[in-house]
């Protein structure tokens, strides 16, 4: 034992570490921590969500109360007075405005049918505004491999995804409107699920999302929910549409956030791709998509997919009556020369220098008469698409409609890659004028198989959205949905065994 004592080597005194307390520093009071950063207090109480527009303590409430009378027509005094009146009178039911005055709204006999529907949407608007922690945003995250999420609808969805804070049925409607474009993905193609054990594959699956708007005001984190999903799958998302945003880099956005990795594009448009996480990527392109179909070929119909959210095919073209309003301007010039011409020709009224006025008059050119060898004059092209229409809900009200203008090279261009193409739209009404439109386009009718018939969509948004042109109109994002895919010819023939 002494020999180990011996053997043990010394530190010396001024290499052990020292534990020094000042003597003065003993009753100092220690100083405060710093004060945690205070949450400002909501300016409604959750119990106080329902306001008159007009009186409503949020700014942005109340100015839309304004834009609302400068553009709703009261129901009543078109139906009864056949006067058009806007809007003034906010219903006390509802806190909307909808009849010019007390006296109309009292003989609306239907506007009771609408006000649960508006009420709920005065209190859900105000409840995004107040001001309130909104813990049922806070989205759930990466997943356990062996968990399951059903995606029977969105009650099944919250509960076997874990969202914390689903609880009322207005926090489902905010949640439901927030997700309802990435959940209508997910729930269509959960068959990317790759095999346990199974080599990841290298090429992604593409998602376009074709007239994109407001999809593309999505934060990126919301777009990654889809990746939660499918973690060891690569996904790339292009929101492409004349009105997607396209943030620049300088401006506070969630796009901008310094997790993301910025990426190179290469098209000739405004456009931003960045990495949101290891396996999703958003492209953002400003224009329509026929001008950037060459840049993605080719297609191929197991990992490229087409979602087109509420794009209008049925809608009138506006490129169709701005063309008829155009022609018409033309016509009316034409005529106004041609006038001019006749006049300067013949002289009319014009006075004769050193000749004595007479009765005398040119012979005038009459109007064609119907029949005999010269064409009679023809009849004004009506357009049709210039007609007022109180509401177009058939091909017969509108002739021209978007799927036949501005849609028509693009769906061309999307059944040619025989890729799915996904439509969905906000109202039965909506979806049969879409499905109409479209198989009324050149080239498209008989050449496209139904993948999905016209149906609702389990994850639609469930919160009204309200026309300010019109309070008694309310919709739901995503309500229906619809798919086709180019035909696809068997060259072989069947083959027998």
């Amino acid at each position: 034992m002494g020999l180990l004592v011996r053997m043990r080597p010394r530190v010396p005194s001024h290499a052990l570490p020292r534990q020094t307390r000042s003597l003065f520093g003993l009753f100092q009071r220690r100083s405060p921590a710093p004060p945690k950063a205070s949450t400002p207090a909501p300016v409604l109480a959750p119990d106080d969500l329902f306001h008159k527009l007009s009186e409503s303590p949020i700014p942005s409430m109340r100015a839309r109360g304004e834009r609302i009378r400068s553009l709703a027509p009261c129901p009543v005094s078109m139906a009864k007075y056949g006067e058009r009146r806007l809007v003034n009178f906010e219903c006390p039911d509802c806190g909307w405005p909808t009849h010019y005055s007390e006296k109309e709204w009292r003989e609306d006999t239907e506007h009771a049918r609408y006000v649960p529907r508006l009420r709920e949407a005065n209190e859900d608007e105000h409840d995004l505004r107040s001001g309130r922690v909104m813990s049922e945003f806070q989205l759930p995250r990466e997943q356990p491999h062996e968990a399951t999420v059903n995606l029977s609808g969105w009650d099944q969805y919250f509960y076997t995804r874990h969202f914390p804070s689903i609880e009322a049925e207005r926090s489902k409607r905010h949640v439901s409107k927030l997700l309802t474009f990435p959940m209508t993905i997910v729930a269509l193609r959960q068959t990317l699920h790759p095999e346990l054990g199974a080599r990841a594959q290298l090429d992604p699956v593409r998602i376009f999302v074709v007239g994109a708007r407001a999809e593309a005001t999505l934060p990126p984190d919301v777009w990654n929910q889809i990746s939660y999903m499918f973690p060891k799958v690569p996904i790339h998302v292009y929101l492409i549409g004349p009105e997607a945003v396209v943030l620049p880099r300088n401006v506070p956005s969630p796009w901008n956030h310094p997790m993301y990795k910025e990426r190179a594009v290469p098209y000739p448009f405004s456009s931003r791709s960045i990495a949101v996480s290891e396996n999703l990527t958003l492209t953002a392109i400003q224009t329509t998509y026929e001008t950037v179909h060459s840049y993605f070929e080719p297609f191929d119909p197991y990992t490229d997919v087409f979602f087109a959210f509420a794009p209008g095919f049925g809608f009138p073209s506006v490129i169709a009556v701005e063309e008829q309003a155009r022609l018409r301007a033309e016509e009316r010039e034409d005529e106004r020369r041609m006038q001019a011409a006749r006049d300067t020709y013949f002289a009319r009224h014009a006075p004769m220098d050193d000749m004595v006025e007479s009765s005398f008059r040119p012979t005038e050119v009459a109007k064609n008469p119907v029949g005999g060898d010269v064409p009679s004059d023809e009849p004004a092209p009506a357009v049709v698409a210039m007609r007022p229409q109180t509401a177009f809900t058939s091909l017969q009200a509108a002739p021209v409609v978007q799927a036949q203008r501005e849609w028509a090279q693009s769906i061309g261009q999307i059944l040619s890659t025989r890729c799915p193409l996904f439509v969905s739209g906000f109202s039965p009404a909506d979806v049969e004028r879409d499905v109409l439109a479209f198989e009324s386009v050149d080239g498209v009718s008989g050449e496209f198989d139904w993948l999905l018939t016209p149906g609702e969509n389990v994850f639609a948004s469930q919160q009204w959205a309200i026309a300010d042109f019109d309070p008694r109109i309310a919709v739901k994002a995503n309500w229906g949905l619809w798919a086709v895919r180019g035909k696809r010819y068997d060259i072989l023939g069947p083959q027998w065994a």
